[in-house]
């Protein structure tokens, strides 16, 4: 997973039941994760309204290393003014191209192999027709601009961000971090930006938060109530920079334990729970699934061979020897000590 990298892109919905059809069965996104809110966030990409909304995350793998949708929806809002801000999201996918046309979902072809569908909102979406990759199919967000060269200089030396491609006939350019992740590409218009009030926001993993007096730093809901730094770059497009240890993005294992009282314990339960640690559910009166136990078994038995045929120590019973491991430190100090260098002597 990298340090730096583009999240996801906010998209404010108002009908849920086509939102779902869309994401779900013509791009054959999963849903990651959702959660209901009853208060309002400060963050006005979630906005305009601060009564009770709720967020789903979608995609096609989770967003560790893919960039997803993140989908906001507030109760008794059912639409919303799209500006000229957000010019589409481009992706890799026959299989959508091919739901779309088996659902009757409208597509207009532009190119060979190159469709555009809308989303419920009117998003628009541009379609590659093939095989999805091994990597994240979503290949750029793109986003306008009315002045290229200051949004270039804010992307590169603010975000990072590197120039991939440049067409100066089309006023464009993609900028991105490694060639493998979303890029964004940056269109050049005449006039103003006009966000609406559709208008998302691309939040940004970053190993440490940015400190600048420019940035805006603030609570939010959704993700652990996290902090993070609001930045509007020239023409109030928001980045929001998260940092990965806040996001804890990549820490979504489970840890394994067995019903040790010292496992089970209020304060160890605590600490994982402080943590936002996932803990395996571990069922009473199971066998032991931990591997360790059995090369401790199998290394057990390989004592008590070598020990018997080196010394012909034909009294010394196995029970005597396992009974050796009966402390914590106490086998390992055996091993040390007496096994590792009988091997020596017996190779």
């Amino acid at each position: 997973m990298a340090l730096r990298r583009a999240l996801h892109f906010i998209f404010k919905v108002g009908d849920k039941s086509k939102t779902a059809t869309f994401y779900r069965d013509v791009l054959s996104m999963k849903i990651l994760h959702h959660k209901e809110f009853e208060e309002g966030c400060k963050a006005t990409c979630k906005g305009p309204d601060d009564g009770k909304w709720s967020k789903t995350t979608v995609g096609f793998g989770p967003e560790d290393d893919d960039f997803v949708a993140e989908l906001i929806y507030n109760y008794g809002v059912g639409e919303y003014r799209l500006g000229n801000d957000f010019l589409g999201l481009t992706l890799q996918s026959s299989q959508a191209v091919s739901n779309a046309k088996w659902l009757g979902w409208p597509l207009t072809e532009f190119g060979k192999g190159h469709y555009l569908a809308e989303a419920p909102g009117g998003y628009r979406f541009y379609l590659v027709d093939k095989d999805q990759p091994p990597n994240d199919p979503v290949q750029k967000v793109s986003l306008s601009g009315s002045d290229l060269q200051k949004s270039i200089h804010c992307c590169s030396s603010l975000l990072g961000m590197k120039v991939k491609e440049s067409n100066k006939e089309k006023t464009t350019v993609l900028m991105g971090f490694t060639d493998t992740q979303c890029k964004l590409e940056l269109h050049n218009i005449v006039g103003a930006v006009d966000h609406g009030t559709a208008f998302g926001q691309i939040p940004v993993q970053v190993s440490r938060k940015p400190q600048n007096p420019y940035y805006l730093s603030l609570d939010t809901c959704g993700n652990n109530t996290v902090e993070v730094a609001i930045w509007a770059e020239t023409d109030a497009h928001e980045i929001c920079f998260v940092s990965s240890r806040d996001l804890r993005l990549g820490r979504r294992f489970t840890f394994q334990q067995d019903n040790d009282p010292k496992h089970t314990g209020k304060a160890t339960l605590d600490w994982f729970k402080g943590k936002h640690l996932n803990v395996l559910e571990w069922p009473g009166q199971s066998p032991d699934l931990n591997p360790i136990e059995n090369l401790w078994y199998d290394l057990r038995m390989m004592e008590a061979t070598v020990l018997l045929g080196t010394f012909n120590a034909a009294d010394l019973c196995l029970d005597t020897i396992l009974s050796l491991s009966s402390t914590d430190n106490s086998f390992d100090l055996i091993i040390i000590l007496f096994i590792l260098p009988l091997f020596n002597q017996v190779g």
